[in-house]
């Protein structure tokens, strides 16, 4: 639903009834809707094998990757190539458990190879962004 105030155009998300298909592109006009379109199946797609920082600030938003940067710096102080031998590994800090799991269903590489975009597309599997941050000790930096 979009709504004018004050002159700016607002979106509002709108309850979809259970078994009812939503239409993320439904409100926009023509010209819009094309690139909405092309934008939702793009986002429905599996992630690339190794994305770039673009690709992943593209699907998750800038606000989520600067939030991912801070859990890093939190967590392991920003080494994106913390690898211990011990439970948690990545720049994440994530559980080894938890990574395997991100990592399998992506096809990306263990954190002492990958790169920041890969392991934080790892974390972005693993806990979609519907559930948030929730999963780090430091979820709230």
């Amino acid at each position: 639903m979009r709504i004018e105030l004050l002159g700016l155009a607002v979106l509002v998300a709108v309850a979809v009834p259970a078994g009812a298909q939503a239409k993320p592109c439904g409100e926009h006009v023509a010209r819009a809707k094309v690139a909405c379109v092309k934008q939702y199946k793009r986002d429905k797609l599996e992630w690339p094998p190794r994305p770039t920082k673009g690709e992943v600030v593209r699907r998750i938003g800038p606000g989520q990757w600067e939030k991912a940067l801070r859990v890093a710096q939190c967590e392991t102080g920003g080494n994106w190539r913390h690898y211990p031998s011990g439970t948690y590994t990545g720049g994440l800090g994530m559980y080894r458990g938890t990574y395997a799991y991100g990592a399998r269903v992506t096809g990306y590489r263990w954190p002492g190879q990958a790169s920041k975009a890969e392991q934080i597309a790892v974390a972005v599997a693993a806990f979609p962004i519907t559930r948030g941050w929730s999963g780090w000790g430091c979820g709230g930096a």
